[in-house]
């Protein structure tokens, strides 16, 4: 990258606004359990295959916070719920239609 190229990303980068959102520390365990406590589900039917219609909806709604929300690695919750990345990737997808409904209380659960 040249100078001039460099000085014009730096630019731009300093002018963008800065992030609003909530932090990206919260563990994967924490947030987890909120949304497992507000969708009423059992936080180990979270993890591994449950194909129960309120898990999978928790499921979908806990990826799209964590990679969309907060900016996380999708590999690492997949990891975490025994799940595969791409499968965590679509649920991620599917989840902004349960964030759009709770979009108030998001914020609350990634302190």
């Amino acid at each position: 990258m040249d100078t001039e190229a460099f000085v014009t990303a730096v630019l731009r980068a300093a002018r963008a606004p800065a992030a609003s959102g909530p932090p990206a520390r919260v563990p994967i365990e924490t947030l987890t359990t909120r949304v497992a406590n507000r969708l009423g589900v059992a936080v180990p039917a979270l993890f591994g295959g449950t194909q129960t219609r309120p898990a999978v909806t928790a499921r979908q709604l806990l990826a799209y916070v964590w990679v969309d929300g907060l900016g996380r690695r999708a590999s690492d919750l997949a990891h975490a719920l025994g799940q595969t990345r791409g499968s965590l990737s679509t649920a991620a997808r599917r989840g902004a239609a349960q964030a759009a409904r709770l979009q108030a209380e998001i914020p609350r659960w990634c302190r």
